[in-house]
């Protein structure tokens, strides 16, 4: 199947050294990068280290890759070596041990990982979409974990008007990813997105 019009040209646009370029593709994989490694490796800071290393690493030789579909997949395995390296030279007793043997021979596992962080980055940037006052509810509640009275107060609305602005963005967000077929594959029938959101969500990396 052919790619893209636009996918084509974000690549050839980072392969000529566009700025534009290649800002939107470090912006498209960095989150879900970022979380794949966080999952691994557990630490936020050299999480977002090794995510960026991934990105650099890819530029070196940007020449090599046609397709998108090769970007990604050159970066996913660059995560995952990063954080196996990591793994055994910051911990070296058993639990490490038993850790890298995981990573190495799970595949199921990472793909679920891989998966989750594709979904979650699609959340990132369909959640920019909401309705103004909808995305400040719903990034005080979820990304910043704050109480629903305390919303309606700096937000100088009535604590009703939070709850209907939460019921909407994950009304929204819930048609979306249905829309995107993750609902199903993630299994997301037989728990409510709140419930994932609340257990799982954390906001991008920045």
């Amino acid at each position: 199947m052919p790619l893209h019009q636009p996918n084509i040209d974000l690549l050839k646009g980072v392969i000529e050294n566009n700025e534009q370029a290649i800002h939107h593709l470090f912006r498209l994989y960095y989150s879900s990068l970022g979380y794949y490694a966080q999952s691994l490796v557990q630490q936020q800071q050299e999480a977002e280290d090794i995510a960026i290393d991934a990105f650099l690493k890819f530029l070196q030789r940007k020449e090599q890759f046609q397709t998108l579909a090769a970007v990604k997949s050159f970066l996913f395995t660059t995560v995952k070596n990063a954080c196996i390296d990591y793994l055994r030279k910051e911990k070296r007793h058993q639990q490490a041990h038993a850790e890298i043997v995981h990573i190495e021979q799970a595949p199921a596992a990472e793909d679920t990982l891989e998966i989750t962080a594709m979904v979650l980055q699609s959340v990132y940037e369909e959640i920019e979409n909401l309705p103004t006052q909808c995305k400040l509810v719903f990034k005080a509640l979820f990304y910043e974990g704050k109480k629903t009275n305390v919303v309606a107060e700096e937000l100088g609305l009535s604590p009703q008007t939070v709850l209907n602005q939460k019921a909407k963005a994950i009304k929204h967000l819930q048609w979306f990813l249905q829309q995107k077929g993750y609902m199903d594959t993630l299994l997301w029938g037989t728990i409510s997105l709140q419930a994932y959101l609340l257990h799982q969500f954390h906001p991008p990396l920045q």
